[in-house]
């Protein structure tokens, strides 16, 4: 089980880290993309998030009666505005996959079809010129 303090390093990296959202305009056939900190792109999306800790979240009197689970005080979440608690895990390697495969839904719009709208976050700053460069998953 890592410490508080590792769990605290695995959020700042991740915070860190550098992402590019991939955004295509199904109105006019346009992609447009921006790189930015995930800290940046998290904050910056409809819901507002932020990674938090668990042992924070247990900390905040108002939140033990609103959440249904358990919340681990040695697990990292993604807390939104709108009081949404998503549980990503406790090491670097499976909170960065669950955020890669859209556990964070304002991060990722996998529902994808022709003639619609999309978005991508993904790790690591990339250039796209088709959407069809994209790997949807």
């Amino acid at each position: 089980m890592a410490s508080l303090g590792d769990l605290k390093k695995i959020v700042d990296k991740l915070n860190g880290e550098v992402v590019t959202t991939v955004v295509y305009h199904a109105e006019d056939d346009e992609l447009s993309y921006e790189v930015s900190s995930f800290r940046h792109r998290l904050a910056n999306t409809c819901e507002q998030g932020c990674l938090v800790l668990g042992k924070s979240l247990i900390d905040r009197e108002e939140l033990r009666d609103d959440w249904d689970e358990e919340i681990k005080p040695n697990y990292i979440y993604c807390e939104t505005a709108d009081g949404t608690i998503t549980p990503l895990g406790d090491t670097y390697t499976q909170v960065h996959s669950e955020l890669e495969y859209g556990a964070v839904s304002q991060l990722t719009n996998t529902q994808w079809f022709e003639g619609e709208n999309y978005w991508a976050t993904i790790f690591g700053e990339l250039n796209f010129s088709d959407i069809k460069e994209l790997k949807i998953k």
